[in-house]
């Protein structure tokens, strides 16, 4: 599958291979950069699959989504892994598939990917008639001789095509035709879908990538390890992670070995093959329980009968109380109502299921409370230099790169674009950016700024935790951080340069381009660093 690679304020576009690897992304981003000097945020203009109807359908949906911002260049590896592999028949179901449901990201176009075998293609319905034909014995059975030439097949297809799928030239190809034994089969397919496909970079060969499939067993883990020159297989953590069972690797523990992942596969292969398993409610349990450790999250997976998603929408104590009395069968007589107090009753019921709100829904455990999460653990501030790369006029190539003397006095300007980034954001800042869904719920927020430090500009980052993260969510969350500066909430500074003295001036946050020694710092570690500078002066 091919993309054509934009950015803005540039007509132009380069043509990018998927899948790819990370080798492949720095080699694109070089390119872009040679067409323009200052590196805009890639997205994607159009994309060819080698089927005209699906190139149009993902090119609609998927036009002006980025490549690499948090997880998207590995959904889009995915994707084209997925879309490369499909036959004929299967892209005709895609097409409709993405045609009815119109999925506008690439999040919303990888749910239609996975779920697209409740799409079924009926080579034998090629017209609106046909359709009728099928349309009038699904509702009323078979429909007796003596009526069938009063029946107008024709306008009866084109009335209910909306309602049963989308009629294409290869067929009608109908939604959610899932009867008992066609969601046996379905359930079926969907267990024997890997769970897991990890990209692992090869050691023996530079550039070249290990695909490995989970759950893998002890075998299949020695056979690995021989071929890619790994010591041990189950430390990997550099690698690239999809999701057949879509979404799960974001609500696990963040820094996970590939030991650890094929441990969680185990864990929800196992869990399938006892029967279907609602996908929202697992992540739910997930994501309100935050383990910080495999071995908690595999916990979770295993006691996922014990949860249920709510039906309610919030918390409010009165709506919750609403809620209790339903379930209960009591119905509180009109004149009565002011008497009884709602909230307190609301509030009981809240203390004694324990209920927590999540991006899935109100979830509880009936079984035992969910712990709460600790209060808020200490803030701290990371420090990463900025880079001011200033182009004038005549030479756009090379760009002066101003700091010191020149850069501090721009603190003010750089301050209020900052502060003009973050009115689009919620109170928890650059936290609702956060990939790992885990990491989200211990985050309160992340607040961006710059200060002047030791004489130059600084970027930093306010932190407000609910309780300690422990050292693999530190790091996965400075990961995160660095990610959002180069490909996310930081590109957009180099979209809209500052005017420096005429000439344009771009804010780079993680310019790895034109940057020198960059790195994430904490108040403790810059001290130390410039104390250590001031004594060798």
């Amino acid at each position: 599958m091919n993309v054509y690679v934009k950015r803005e304020n540039w007509d132009g576009g380069v043509w990018f291979s998927l899948p790819a690897s990370e080798e492949d992304r720095e080699e694109l981003l070089q390119d872009l950069a040679r067409h323009h000097p200052s590196a805009m945020l890639p997205f994607a203009g159009e994309v060819d699959c080698g089927e005209e109807g699906l190139s149009h359908r993902l090119g609609r949906w998927l036009a002006g989504e980025t490549l690499f911002f948090r997880d998207h260049f590995v959904r889009w590896n995915r994707l084209a892994e997925t879309v490369d592999a499909l036959s004929k028949e299967e892209k005709v179901v895609l097409e409709a598939a993405l045609r009815l449901e119109k999925p506008d990201s690439i999040e919303k176009v990888m749910d239609t990917l996975d779920h697209r075998k409740r799409y079924t293609l009926h080579p034998d319905i090629l017209t609106y008639e046909a359709l009728g034909q099928y349309a009038a014995e699904r509702v009323m059975g078979k429909i007796p001789d003596e009526l069938s030439g009063y029946m107008d097949y024709t306008l009866l297809g084109s009335v209910w095509e909306s309602s049963l799928g989308c009629l294409t030239e290869e067929g009608f190809v109908e939604s959610g035709k899932t009867g008992k034994q066609e969601q046996k089969q379905m359930d079926r397919k969907e267990r024997e879908e890997p769970v897991f496909r990890v990209r692992i970079p090869e050691k023996k060969r530079h550039g070249r990538y290990l695909l490995v499939t989970l759950p893998a067993d002890g075998q299949t883990m020695e056979e690995l390890r021989q071929e890619s020159g790994y010591g041990q297989m189950e430390e990997i953590t550099e690698m690239e992670v999809s999701s057949g069972f879509y979404g799960l690797y974001e609500y696990l523990p963040p820094g996970s070995t590939l030991g650890e992942l094929n441990q969680a596969a185990k864990e929800v292969q196992a869990l399938a093959e006892k029967g279907p398993v609602e996908r929202r409610t697992l992540l739910a349990a997930l994501e309100a329980e935050a383990p910080q450790s495999m071995e908690k999250a595999c916990q979770v997976i295993r006691d996922y009968a014990d949860y249920e998603i709510l039906p309610v929408k919030s918390l409010q104590p009165d709506k919750y109380a609403r809620y209790l009395l339903e379930k209960k069968g009591i119905k509180i007589r009109e004149e009565l109502e002011p008497f009884f107090k709602y909230d307190a009753f609301g509030k009981e019921g809240i203390k004694k299921d324990s209920p927590v709100e999540t991006s899935h829904g109100i979830v509880r455990n009936r079984v035992r409370a969910i712990p709460e999460i600790g209060r808020d653990g200490k803030p701290f501030r990371w420090y990463s230099p900025l880079t001011i790369s200033c182009y004038n006029g005549k030479d756009g190539t090379f760009p002066d790169i101003l700091s010191g003397e020149k850069a501090v006095p721009l603190q003010g300007r750089i301050h209020t674009l900052i502060e003009k980034s973050m009115e689009e954001w919620g109170e928890s800042g650059l936290a609702d950016g956060l990939s790992n869904q885990l990491l989200l719920r211990r985050v309160v927020f992340m607040q961006p700024d710059v200060v002047a430090y030791a004489q130059d500009l600084y970027c930093i980052l306010d932190i407000q935790t609910k309780g300690e993260l422990n050292d693999r969510e530190y790091h996965a969350l400075m990961e995160e951080w660095k990610e959002m500066m180069a490909l996310g909430w930081g590109r957009q500074f180099l979209e809209s340069p500052m005017d420096y003295q005429g000439d344009d001036a771009f804010l780079g946050f993680w310019d790895e381009e034109n940057g020198k020694e960059l790195y994430v710092r904490t108040e403790e570690e810059m001290e130390k660093a410039f104390s250590a500078m001031e004594f060798k002066m």
